[in-house]
């Protein structure tokens, strides 16, 4: 009876620091490793400012966005800053800071704001309201300065691959029944629940949401690390092309309106 009380105690305080845990995610600003990276060709109309997580962090989309744009006769300089591990909260928080100095360096440019982010929320079964949440924030915060907003979706991922602790997948069964999330690829769930709420957004032409399923190379994955959330240099090269290419079309299409 003593073991199984040990036992039972040990469960007991392994989930109150899961619960704890989904609450600093909620309520808290974690800290942050932040990369500055920026792509400088001549004959700039727009400055495009790229906010996100790892797959942003290092400017590894940098040349790919500039090829994709230029591809579209668009001249534009690109700034990046990717915070490793950041879920959607973070990134909003760190994205009025970011927009703010885009805005006075660049103030004779105009301006779309590309935010990416969802996959770490995803992960971690935070829950599609969260998600949705911060991301309507940091899109109402792009708007608001007067740029263009374009989401890039929360990518498909191999959640199998993954090398993880026996705690990290408690937690994450923790987070995943207070936030109720028990949809199977709860990735499209909340990509399908941020379009639904930006659709008049997206109607009035002020924010495009780029579905990164559809743009990434059908083997990217395969081709990529182990971890099965990242990938080759060359894949994430090939998709920011399309990407770039995609945020030049929007940008065309607004100039014709």
């Amino acid at each position: 009876m003593k073991r199984l009380g040990v036992i039972a105690g040990c469960l007991v305080a392994a989930a109150g620091v899961a619960v704890a845990g989904y609450v600093k995610t909620s309520l808290s600003i974690a800290s942050t490793y932040e990369t500055q990276c920026s792509v400088e060709p001549k004959n700039q109309n727009y400055i495009v400012g790229v906010i996100g997580d790892s797959w942003i962090a290092g400017g590894k989309l940098d040349d790919g966005l500039i090829k994709g744009i230029s591809s579209r006769g668009i001249g534009a300089v690109v700034k990046s800053s990717g915070y490793p591990g950041a879920r959607s909260k973070l990134i909003y928080e760190n994205f009025e800071q970011w927009m703010n100095w885009i805005e006075t360096a660049y103030s004779d440019l105009r301006t779309v704001y590309v935010i990416e982010g969802g996959i770490n929320d995803s992960l971690a079964y935070v829950g599609k309201d969260f998600y949705v949440q911060h991301m309507k924030l940091a899109v109402g915060a792009a708007l608001a300065c007067g740029g263009k907003a374009v989401v890039l979706s929360i990518p498909a991922y191999d959640r199998s691959k993954m090398q993880r602790s026996a705690f990290t997948n408690f937690r994450w069964a923790v987070y995943r029944w207070l936030s109720n999330d028990d949809i199977g690829d709860n990735a499209e769930d909340y990509n399908e629940s941020l379009a639904k709420e930006l659709s008049l957004l997206i109607a009035e032409g002020q924010v495009k949401i780029i579905d990164l399923r559809a743009v990434l190379p059908s083997d990217a994955f395969v081709k990529s690390s182990n971890d099965g959330v990242h990938l080759t240099p060359k894949a994430y090269d090939a998709m920011a092309v399309r990407v770039g290419q995609e945020i030049a079309d929007f940008i065309r299409n607004e100039e014709i309106r």
